[in-house]
């Protein structure tokens, strides 16, 4: 019986940790980093399959698409960093 939750608390520690490591490596692609100017995406070697600076020419077109919009992208993003919608 414990080695059965042994091993249930093994694999579900290591599915957390691939989790983790997964949201690490992709944590740039979320819309609060993309839309922040000052957030500098590191891109690395693990990102052969991006082309960098199309990369950065693409991540421009919501940046300013919400510059445009009513609400200003820095008050987005201090209200989401403050836990509001």
């Amino acid at each position: 019986m414990f080695s059965s939750l042994d091993r249930v608390l093994e694999e579900l520690t290591l599915k957390c940790q691939q989790l983790h490591a997964l949201a690490e490596k992709y944590a740039f692609l979320t819309p609060l980093n993309l839309l922040d100017d000052k957030y500098e995406c590191k891109i690395d070697h693990n990102h052969d399959d991006f082309d960098k600076e199309e990369f950065a020419i693409e991540r421009k077109s919501p940046q300013h698409f919400t510059a445009v919009t009513d609400r200003p992208i820095e008050e987005g993003i201090k209200m989401r960093k403050e836990g509001h919608p």
